[in-house]
């Protein structure tokens, strides 16, 4: 008999309200100018969105398979491949030179949004690697060398090359989530009072609306090393990331407190892999049409268009054909029969 995987709905509500805020932040910086609400939001989604979708991803990236989990890091590079693929062919047709720069960019230089599988990739290979010795006898060490890696990993003058710094700058919340998979961190965030969240998030928001209203993506995204934000000192960069891990891992846990378990929208958490890939072309069509006066351009209206964007992804997620092409070869092979 089959044995009935049983999926804790809370994980898969989080992952949904994460896309959603995670599309949101990539529409609304379509216009986003400093000193605006869309430049705060801007700012203030990746202290929580990114750390807790690798805190989870991190929760379920345990080894109970060797085999089966080796081969769920060829199915993301297969993703990672073939998005990289489609993007690649965008550029081209939006004017791109065909040149040896393209190919090398096609390489090593994660497309956008396509850095997070980078990453995934990453953090699970170091799995395998770790013995098994180490990751149970000494969460500590490993703990502790992943806030080290994210501090001082900014100090390695590498960029979007193979997604290093980010996976670096976030390591920490793949280990606190792959070391929480025996505890009921649920349990643990409802000793928060019910009104702290939402205290955190007004103070912090009326804080970067005030004091930081201005672009902050390579600060709080972690897109670049130190050494291209030749406007701060080594000692002010180090203290910014610092200030971000603990930021993040703050809003993580206030985020976490407040999120039901919902049947309805657990149901599209289990696809949240689809939503992340797809939006992405539906952000820059929006972006098309305000370019070319097809569709009103204004900060506000942009929420709108994250919204409508999370609509249309759900109606497509029912198309199979747009299911079967994130995995591509690995849908075929298992259509024909091949193991």
């Amino acid at each position: 008999m089959k044995k009935v995987i049983i999926r804790d709905q809370y994980w898969d509500s989080l992952k949904f309200i994460l896309i959603n805020f995670i599309v949101l932040e990539h529409t609304i910086a379509l216009n986003a100018p400093n000193g605006s609400f869309n430049c705060t939001l801007h700012n203030l989604i990746p202290t929580f969105a990114l750390p807790l979708f690798v805190f989870v991803s991190g929760r379920f990236s345990h080894i109970k398979d060797r085999e089966k989990y080796k081969k769920g890091i060829l199915k993301i590079v297969e993703t990672y491949l073939f998005f990289q693929f489609i993007w690649q062919l965008i550029h081209l047709a939006c004017g791109k030179d065909l040149n040896w720069n393209f190919f090398i960019r096609f390489f090593i230089s994660p497309s956008w949004t396509l850095w997070y599988l980078v990453s995934i990739v990453w953090w699970r290979i170091l799995i395998l690697l770790l013995s098994e010795e180490v990751l149970k006898e000494r969460p500590f060490m490993i703990l502790a060398s992943s806030f080290l890696i994210s501090i001082l990993g900014g100090l390695i003058p590498f960029n979007a090359c193979f997604s290093l710094q980010r996976t670096m700058a976030y390591i920490p919340f793949f280990f606190m989530g792959y070391y929480s998979t025996n505890l009921d961190v649920r349990a643990y965030v409802k000793n928060v009072p019910i009104f702290m969240p939402f205290i955190v998030f007004a103070v912090m928001f009326l804080f970067f609306y005030f004091c930081l209203n201005f672009n902050l993506s390579y600060v709080m995204q972690c897109k670049v090393s130190y050494w291209s934000m030749p406007e701060m000192s080594i000692v002010q960069k180090i203290l910014s990331r610092c200030s971000l891990l603990f930021l993040a891992t703050l809003m993580s846990l206030m985020v976490m407190r407040i999120v039901p378990r919902n049947q309805i929208i657990a149901k599209y958490g289990t696809i949240t892999l689809f939503f992340y890939m797809y939006h992405t072309f539906l952000v820059k069509l929006f972006q098309f049409g305000e370019k070319y006066g097809f569709i009103p351009k204004s900060e506000w209206i942009l929420i709108i268009y994250a919204f409508l964007i999370m609509i249309i992804l759900i109606l497509l997620s029912r198309c199979k054909f747009f299911n079967l092409i994130l995995n591509p070869v690995s849908n075929y092979i298992y259509r024909k029969g091949f193991k």
